[in-house]
C-alpha cells in the first residue's frame, strides 16, 4: 500500500506554487498547504494519507487542510495526534504512534518539510526500522522549500500575487539510499558478498542505459563490472571452483576499474572501486591459482566451509 506521511506545523502558511521536484514540466497551481502540493505532485496515487499533528497545529491548520484537500479532489487525510516532543518520553511516544500508523508492507512516500525540531532524525531511523520489521520500501523522501522565497511576511509583501511565488521540491530520496549503500558495503568487505551492490547499482543505472544520451562507456563498464563481481561473489559462495579458475578477471575486474572510478553517477562506490586493483592484481584470466587465490577470500570473509572446499 504506498502511504503518503507528513507533519503538520503550526506555523503561518502562505499561498504559493509548488513546482515538480524533477524538473519536469507542471506544477501545484496555488496551494496554502505543502501537503496539497506533495499529494497532487508525487504521491498523487498514495492509497493511504497520513497527517501526524499536535494539539496547536490541529487547532491552527487541520480543517482548513481538508478543505483544500477537498477543493483539489483529493480524499480527506487521516488525522494522527502526536505530542509535543519535548522531552525523551515523548520522542518514544512519537516514535511508537508513527509506528503503529504505518501499514505492513508499506510504500513510503515521506514529506519532511515540517518535521520540526528532532523529528528528522527520529523519522530516519524509524524508517530504517520499519524496512526491517515492517518490509516497508522508502519510495520518495521530498522537502518543500518555501522558504526559498524568503521569510513569509516578505513573500507576501514583495509578491502579492500567489500565482508568481513558486517553490521548489526538492528530492531528498538518494539521502536514504546511503543507509543502502552502507549496508551494501559492509556486507562485500565483511561477507564477500556484492549481491546489494549489483542491485542496488542495477537501480541506479538501468534507466541510464536504456537511454542513449546517458549511455556512457563509464556509465557502461561501472554496470558490467559490479555485475562481475556479483558472479565471482557467487562462485566463491557456491564452491564453483571450475568457474572461478576460468573467470576473466582481468577483463571483467582490472580492466574496467579505470572507466567505472570515472564514473560520476555512484560516488557512494568509488571507496570499494578504490580497493579492488590490489585485491584482484594477483587473479588471471583462465589461472589455475584462482582458485588458491579464492580460497583465501573465503577465509578472509569467514567462509570457511567455501574455502576448505575450494582447496580440496
Amino acid at each position: 500500500m504506498k502511504t503518503y506521511l507528513s507533519f503538520l506545523g503550526t506555523g503561518a502558511y502562505v499561498p504559493c506554487v509548488y513546482l515538480k521536484p524533477d524538473g519536469t514540466a507542471g506544477d501545484s497551481g496555488v496551494v496554502t498547504y505543502v501537503q496539497t502540493a506533495m499529494r497532487k505532485l508525487v504521491a498523487r496515487d498514495a492509497e493511504k494519507t497520513l497527517v501526524f499533528c499536535t494539539k496547536a497545529a490541529e487547532k491552527a491548520h487541520w480543517q482548513k487542510l481538508c478543505a483544500e484537500f477537498d477543493a483539489h479532489g483529493l480524499s480527506e487525510p487521516e488525522k494522527v495526534a502526536i505530542s509535543d516532543g519535548s522531552n525523551m518520553k515523548e520522542f518514544w511516544e512519537i516514535f511508537e504512534t508513527v509506528n503503529a500508523h504505518i501499514p505492513q508492507n508499506a510504500h513510503i512516500v515521506f514529506d519532511v518539510t515540517h518535521s520540526f525540531r528532532s523529528l528528522p532524525l527520529i523519522m530516519s531511523v524509524l524508517l530504517n526500522y520499519l524496512e526491517v520489521v515492517k518490509g516497508t520500501k522508502l519510495s520518495g523522501c521530498y522537502y518543500g522549500a518555501f522558504e526559498a522565497l524568503g521569510r513569509a511576511k516578505d513573500v507576501e509583501k514583495n509578491c502579492p500575487d500567489p500565482t508568481d511565488r513558486r517553490a521548489p521540491i526538492f528530492d531528498l530520496s538518494q539521502f536514504f539510499l546511503l543507509n543502502e549503500w552502507v549496508r551494501a558495503i559492509r556486507a562485500f568487505e565483511r561477507f564477500g558478498d556484492a549481491g546489494d551492490l549489483n542491485e542496488l547499482a542495477k537501480q541506479i543505472i538501468q534507466p541510464l542505459l536504456a537511454k542513449e544520451e546517458t549511455r556512457t562507456t563509464e556509465i557502461v563498464e561501472l554496470r558490467k563490472l559490479t555485475g562481475a563481481l556479483d558472479d565471482f561473489t557467487q562462485q566463491v559462495r557456491s564452491n564453483r571452483c571450475k568457474d572461478i579458475q576460468g573467470f576473466e578477471f582481468k577483463t571483467r575486474i582490472l580492466d574496467r576499474l579505470d572507466a567505472a572510478r570515472a564514473c560520476n553517477v555512484l560516488p557512494q562506490l568509488k571507496p570499494v572501486l578504490e580497493k579492488l586493483e590490489g585485491v584482484f592484481a594477483k587473479y588471471q584470466d583462465n589461472d589455475l591459482k584462482n582458485g588458491i587465490h579464492a580460497a583465501q577470500w573465503a577465509f578472509d570473509h569467514d567462509l570457511i566451509p567455501q574455502g576448505y572446499t575450494l582447496l580440496q
